[in-house]
């Protein structure tokens, strides 16, 4: 598991130092809490899924089989739906 935590730029270098385990020795995995979550939800009118990261909320309707919502930290949604 490598967890890249923080931003960085385009030409940013990050470096990283890889460990092995030794056969026979046992080791305790890293506790990752869940990144993504996916709940049935209702959104502009239909059932739809969200999913949620960190910093953004998608909004997929299966019926239509399309995003109908995405909505930013600071609550704006990014797609303009429009039922016809």
């Amino acid at each position: 598991v490598i967890l890249m935590e923080g931003t960085a730029l385009a030409l940013d270098q990050r470096r990283y130092d890889l460990y092995f385990d030794v056969v026979g020795e046992s080791f305790s995995p890293a506790a990752v809490g869940d990144r993504v979550t996916v709940a049935n939800t209702t959104d502009e009118g239909q059932s739809a899924l969200q999913i949620d990261t960190a910093s953004t909320s998608f909004f997929f309707q299966e019926a239509g089989a399309a995003l109908s919502s995405l909505v930013d930290a600071d609550g704006n949604d990014w797609i303009g739906y429009q039922q016809g």
